[in-house]
């Protein structure tokens, strides 16, 4: 019976997580109050604050669950550079999962926008940010031999995150079409591979 109850449980928070997903993109943070949320899951109000401490907590908790398949994606889907290393399909696998993850990844795009330079909301950004860096890193064999060179390096892989994210924001709102989007994945990768891009 415990169990069965705990499962019942689980069932409304993931319903809560649904709503708020979906009224973020239909109307924006603003409008995601807990009643609009509680009201759009069918649930309780109350069950709200049982879950999360406030509304945004719940914004932060939905960026860093399902920012785990997106690291996930990027542990597993990047070989150690080497000479099998394929900018094509890297380009193909990083838009299909990119397509895949569309809702998700819109989300967090909305999430970045509003609370990048919010202190206390701001670490899913920052760990998401981090993550990429390490694993570009490893991806170009990057490597800093002092001081000077380690900001350098910490700047590029900033451009380059840049970038990537760019074109996968205008990707999934439409704005160029899947083959610009992985053109320009391409052209970057392809850029970086060179190891003249990374003068240091």
């Amino acid at each position: 019976m415990i169990h069965r109850w705990r499962f019942h449980l689980n069932d409304k928070r993931t319903k809560l997580i649904q709503a708020t997903i979906a009224l973020v993109a239909e109307r924006g943070f603003s409008a995601a109050t807990a009643e609009a949320i509680s009201r759009k899951a069918k649930v309780a109000k109350s069950l709200v604050y049982y879950y999360f401490k406030r509304k945004e907590d719940i914004f932060s908790t939905i960026v860093v669950e399902k920012l785990n398949s997106y690291f996930d994606f990027l542990e597993n889907v990047h070989p150690i550079p080497s000479a099998s290393w394929d900018n094509e399909s890297y380009a193909e696998a990083h838009i299909a999962f990119v397509e895949q993850n569309r809702e998700n990844l819109l989300y967090f795009y909305k999430y970045f926008d509003e609370y990048a330079h919010d202190k206390e909301f701001a670490m899913p950004v920052h760990r998401f940010v981090s993550k990429w860096q390490i694993v570009l890193q490893n991806i170009l064999d990057i490597r800093a031999g002092d001081e000077h060179s380690v900001e350098r390096v910490r700047v590029r892989l900033m451009s380059i995150i840049s970038v990537i994210n760019g074109s996968n924001r205008l990707f999934l709102n439409g704005i160029i079409s899947k083959e610009e989007s992985k053109a320009i994945l391409l052209e970057t990768l392809t850029a970086l591979s060179q190891p003249a891009s990374f003068n240091i």
